[in-house]
């Protein structure tokens, strides 16, 4: 994915996938709850999920990202499942969530040339 300019929030369906925004940002939204990724957190879903997301580019800093997609039923075969306490969250909140970068990792932007 790249952009070069901002993207206003617009309606997504994104399939199954770790999406890995290497420089830009993006924001995503469901109901009340935004996901942020960047540089520093990934979005993955685990299910096709209708939501809308908007786009932080400029020609100077385009917005990169790769979605990589995910085969779920190979992914139960070979992984553990555990079943996460749904705390009361719909299915759809249930699945998408960010997550961050922990520890000395080196910022992503720096491996794109």
């Amino acid at each position: 994915m790249r952009a070069d300019q901002p993207i206003e929030r617009t309606p997504v369906l994104y399939e199954p996938s770790i999406i890995i925004v290497c420089q830009g940002r993006k924001r995503g939204y469901l109901a009340d709850r935004i996901w942020h990724y960047d540089a520093q957190q990934f979005l993955v879903l685990s299910v096709p999920l209708p939501f809308s997301s908007e786009t932080e580019a400029t020609p100077e800093e385009p917005m990169l990202a790769v979605a990589v997609k995910l085969n779920l039923a190979l992914a139960t075969e070979l992984l553990p499942v555990k079943r996460a306490h749904a705390g009361g969250k719909s299915r759809n909140e249930r699945a998408a969530f960010s997550y961050s970068f922990q520890g000395d990792y080196p910022h992503i932007a720096d491996t794109v040339h």
